[in-house]
């Protein structure tokens, strides 16, 4: 049988991979200021093109960085839209057994929108180089999940001036992941996977796998992509 070229696959992988022991002694020493950022960099991109070999070698028709840049899989992201900060926390919203990792949560402090200089861009382009051939993909959280911590699960929420009418919040929201499937369109990733779709009522979960310009145009897939108008 002739192998699939394009997505969906017969079998497929998320693309969130556990981060190698001597990357994570390296982001532990950037941290205490004993390397430079470009040190650390260096190790990623190191460990980012021993995973892809490794996907490779295992026949995957479509290939990611693990996450390994990452420090969250879903706050990195989202802290790098503008209008949206990281802060710290006392706990999690939810709880983790065994090792409790530093809590850490969101905030919305202006308008919210997607900003043409997102790490994640560079992130990506790295990974396609990194591919080859092969077939990129890029994984981040669904676009309910901004909803979902910064007002949902957040203890003390107070919406900005913009956001007093939530269906403000909603909109931009959309022209921000809208930007961002625009973006993708122009030479970035055909295939964009986003985990734990929060239904904007409801709760539902689901792992959405989107083929981005087929995203562009319908709102069918998932609930989540009513968003996408």
């Amino acid at each position: 049988m002739t192998a699939k070229k394009n997505p969906p696959f017969r079998y497929d992988i998320v693309g969130s991979f556990l981060r190698p022991a001597a990357l994570k002694k390296q982001r532990a020493a950037a941290a205490r200021g004993e390397i430079s950022a470009a040190a650390l960099r260096a190790a990623e991109d190191a460990a980012i093109r021993d995973l892809v070999a490794k996907e490779k070698a295992a026949v995957l028709r479509a290939v990611t960085d693990g996450e390994l840049r990452r420090r969250y899989w879903h706050l990195d992201f989202l802290a790098g839209l503008t209008g949206v900060e990281e802060v710290g926390a006392a706990h999690w919203s939810v709880t983790f057994k065994g090792a409790q990792p530093k809590a850490a949560t969101l905030e919305i402090r202006d308008r919210i929108d997607f900003p043409a200089d997102h790490p994640f861009l560079a992130h990506f382009q790295f990974l396609k180089e990194a591919a080859g051939g092969t077939l990129a993909k890029l994984t981040i959280p669904s676009p309910s999940m901004l909803r979902l911590i910064c007002c949902v699960r957040a203890e003390h929420y107070a919406p900005i001036a913009r956001y007093a009418d939530e269906q403000a919040l909603y909109a931009d929201i959309a022209a921000t992941y809208n930007i961002l499937l625009m973006t993708m369109r122009k030479g970035f990733p055909r295939i964009l996977i986003a985990p734990a779709c929060h239904v904007l009522h409801g709760g539902i979960r689901h792992v959405l796998i989107l083929d981005v310009s087929f995203a562009l145009h319908t709102a069918k897939v998932c609930p989540c992509l009513r968003l996408f108008r």
